[in-house]
């Protein structure tokens, strides 16, 4: 999946790495929003 950066609108790309979630090249900006995590649906 690919996401547009909240800072800098670019777009980031999945981190090669231990830490899940996707960076932003151009900034270094950070996130997990297309992981789903703290997205829980109660019933």
């Amino acid at each position: 999946m690919r996401c547009s950066c909240k800072e800098c609108g670019d777009y980031m790309i999945q981190a090669d790495s231990d830490i899940l979630g996707c960076v932003c090249q151009v900034c270094g900006y950070r996130c997990t929003d297309c992981l789903g995590t703290n997205t829980v649906v109660s019933r």
